[in-house]
């Protein structure tokens, strides 16, 4: 029940999160246009209809393993090839191997509020926690580290790491934030409503902006 409740306020957050259109800022960077599906995964089927969580679904049956099913936002790659995904309901990250199979878990719903988006770089995991205000983080094999930007960021949805500098998008102060590994702020630019955020082998950076419907 304490999860259900607590799943319904953090979608209740986030629906204001996305429902407010505060015109703020402007962009100062490229559009992306032309862009295409090159493939679709992991499709629901025609005849599946509406949506539950896994909170809702252990509301009934509580013997439901979650390690093998997740609602999913925000994933990002290790060096060794590992892929890492956020499971919003329960406020973990699972850590998957090439076969898609879960190696281990760590985070949890008393350490996430609403994690979004999660980032990759130098043996350390970078989390946005969007209803919690801070990006966590983590060691490679998920040992907690510390918080960053708690106090500065009101709604960080997304987060990149790049050349040693961790990169946050904060959706309400509609900002991209560059810090230093110590999490102190180096600059930002303002975007539109920004969501997740994205790096190339080429040192760039894609962010989306929501408003807009642009990256």
């Amino acid at each position: 029940m304490k999860r259900q409740i607590l799943n319904t306020v953090s979608l209740s957050m986030l629906v204001m999160l996305l429902a407010l259109n505060l015109q703020i800022g402007s962009v100062y960077s490229t559009t992306i246009k032309g862009l295409s599906v090159v493939q679709d995964v992991a499709v629901a089927p025609e005849d599946f209809i509406g949506s539950i969580s896994l909170s809702e679904a252990n509301m009934y049956e509580n013997d439901f393993n979650s390690k093998y099913l997740f609602p999913m936002q925000g994933m990002c790659t290790t060096d060794d090839g590992k892929i890492a995904v956020i499971d919003n309901s329960y406020g973990r990250i699972h850590i998957l191997d090439t076969l898609l199979d879960n190696t281990f878990t760590f985070g949890s719903i008393s350490k996430f509020i609403y994690p979004t988006d999660i980032a990759f770089s130098s043996g350390n995991f970078y989390v946005s926690d969007a209803l919690g205000g801070d990006v966590k983080n983590y060691s490679v094999s998920g040992v907690f580290v510390k918080s960053i930007g708690k106090g500065v960021f009101n709604a960080p949805t997304g987060v990149a790491a790049l050349k040693g500098y961790i990169f946050v998008t904060d959706y309400f102060s509609q900002r991209i934030y560059k810090l230093d590994q110590s999490g102190k702020v180096l600059q930002y630019f303002n975007i539109k409503f920004p969501g997740g955020l994205s790096t190339d082998n080429n040192g760039k950076i894609a962010a989306i902006s929501m408003f807009e419907n642009k990256i």
